[in-house]
């Protein structure tokens, strides 16, 4: 088991999940990692786990071999937090770095030789900090153009692509997006309208960055917005309207919202599955929660493609469905089920897990955090 597990990192380098919800697109999906395929479905088992500090992991990532994850000491705040980065084959510490007195501090990218860091902090601007992804030890620190005081970097607006680390913050000032690249300094910021959703790029050309505007009346109504920046100087490119406030992957030069694939710049509806969600996307098939079932349509066109009846994720948790390979990995209270993604048919799961979890398909394991416990599953054969 172990040289077989140790085989299959070696040969995936590009395999990794080097920040939440996969790439700079965040479209949940890691379809390239041979390991998964539809033959090791049945035959997930422990390769490892090991204990978080007594309130529990944050979600992890994976990169070059690596496991970064962040363990809560305290559960409340200020408290202590203890950054880890383990032997992704093992579980074995490389290196940890502790930090005293915080509100919170957690992984949110993995990079250019860098562990890029939020740290909060009561009372001071939220901070990205970069530490060298091999040793641990402190490359720099900045607080990016509109970072304020109460969790205003969240993990759904934060991108990395290429050697730049694009930040979205929401403060009582409004919105910033800023560029910052692999010395820590700032090449660009800009303001999106409102309260940012979601920000996600077309890889080396665009961020796309969903927000939404509140209004007085009538009473707790929003207008949502989908805006365009160029990744190379933050020059506005599009604003659009969206029929309603949701986050944003992008994909195939579209963009996935809600229920719908519009094109980003016009707005232009390719297709809507009314009534489902889309939570992962892949060049050839966008999945959607549609209730309690799990739907797979045609990336492009949106035609059905296949359902699993109660195959939509129950368990709390941030990242609760991801594909890995020719898999789709589901969490529900105290298991991970293991679907097909050419058909969706239930091919096995993994040993038990908690109630609230958080997952990640990469480099032949599947990282899962919850309660007390960090685990590693690896299929015995493929």
């Amino acid at each position: 088991m172990a040289a077989v597990a140790v085989a299959l990192a070696l040969s995936c380098g590009g395999c990794d999940w080097a920040q939440y919800f996969s790439g700079p697109g965040h479209a949940n999906a890691n379809p390239g990692e041979p390991t998964f395929t539809v033959g090791a479905g049945p035959h997930f088992t422990t390769a490892w786990s090991t204990s978080c500090e007594r309130d529990g992991c944050e979600p992890p990532l994976e990169a070059g071999g690596l496991v970064y994850v962040a363990e809560l000491v305290g559960g409340v705040n200020p408290r202590t937090m203890i950054l880890k980065a383990l032997d992704a084959g093992t579980g074995r510490a490389r290196w940890s770095v502790v930090f005293n007195q915080v509100d919170d501090a957690g992984f949110f990218a993995v990079g250019n030789g860098l562990a890029y860091v939020v740290l909060f902090r009561t009372g001071l601007a939220d901070e990205v900090l970069a530490f060298d992804s091999a040793n641990g030890g402190l490359r720099w620190g900045v607080s990016p153009p509109g970072a304020g005081t109460e969790f205003a970097i969240q993990h759904a607006n934060v991108v990395l692509d290429g050697t730049r680390l694009f930040v979205g913050a929401t403060s009582p000032a409004g919105s910033s997006l800023s560029a910052i690249d692999t010395g820590g300094n700032t090449l660009w910021s800009a303001n999106p309208p409102g309260i940012l959703d979601g920000v996600a790029a077309d890889s080396a050309r665009t961020l796309y960055v969903s927000s939404h505007v509140g209004l007085t009346s009538p009473p707790s109504s929003v207008v949502p917005f989908l805006s365009g920046y160029a990744e190379s100087d933050g020059a506005s490119q599009s604003t659009i309207e969206l029929p309603v406030r949701a986050g944003v992957i992008v994909a195939n030069r579209l963009a996935y919202s809600g229920s719908m694939a519009i094109h980003p710049d016009t707005g232009q509806v390719v297709w809507n599955a009314h009534g489902e969600f889309i939570s992962a996307v892949t060049t050839s098939l966008a999945l959607t929660e549609a209730g309690s079932d799990l739907v797979a349509r045609d990336a492009s066109t949106g035609a059905f493609v296949w359902r699993a009846v109660g195959g939509a994720p129950t368990a709390a948790g941030t990242q609760l469905m991801a594909i890995g390979g020719s898999l789709v990995f589901v969490a529900h209270p105290h298991v991970i089920d293991i679907l097909s993604l050419r058909d969706g048919s239930l091919l096995g799961t993994t040993p038990p897990v908690s109630q609230d979890v958080d997952l990640v398909p990469a480099n032949g394991h599947v990282y899962v955090d919850g309660a007390l416990t960090l685990w590693a599953f690896a299929p015995t054969s493929s």
